[in-house]
C-alpha cells in the first residue's frame, strides 16, 4: 500500500475551495464562481460539491444578491479528513479483516476448551461408573 493518500478530483476540488475560503477570510460570502475561476474549476462541478459541504456543516452559504459561501467555522477547527469523508465518504474499516480473523480464533479456541471439557468430564463419568 502507498504511504500517499490519493483523493478524488471532487475531494480536491473540495480541499481547493476550502484552502481558498480560509486564505480570504472575508466576512462577506465569497461567490462560487470566483473560487471556480482561480483554481480553473468547472462552476456546475464546484457548485455541486459546496452543497455536499453545506450538508457536512463545512460552509455555510448565504442567499441573494449579496449571498456566497463562507467557512462554517474557523479553519483551525476543520480537518482534512472531515472534507474528504464529506465529499467521498468515509474510508473502509481495513480492520475488519484482523477483527473477522481475531473472532475465528477465539471461537476455535472455545470450541476446543469446549471439546476438551467434554472429553474430561466424560472421561469422569466412566471412571465413576466402573
Amino acid at each position: 500500500m502507498s504511504e500517499y493518500m490519493l483523493y478524488s478530483k471532487s475531494s480536491e476540488y473540495a480541499i481547493q475551495a476550502m484552502v481558498y475560503l480560509a486564505e480570504v477570510k472575508s466576512k462577506k460570502p465569497v461567490l462560487t464562481k470566483n473560487i471556480a475561476k482561480e483554481y480553473n474549476i468547472p462552476y456546475q462541478f464546484l457548485a455541486k460539491i459546496v452543497q455536499t459541504l453545506v450538508k457536512h456543516r463545512l460552509v455555510k452559504a448565504t442567499r441573494g444578491r449579496t449571498g456566497g459561501i463562507n467557512l462554517y467555522q474557523d479553519a483551525s477547527k476543520i480537518y482534512l479528513s472531515q472534507i474528504v469523508d464529506a465529499i467521498d465518504g468515509p474510508p473502509p474499516i481495513k480492520e475488519a479483516k484482523n477483527i473477522n480473523s481475531a473472532l475465528n480464533t477465539a471461537i476455535e479456541s472455545v470450541d476446543i476448551m469446549l471439546n476438551q471439557g467434554v472429553a474430561k468430564a466424560m472421561d469422569f463419568l466412566n471412571q465413576s461408573n466402573s
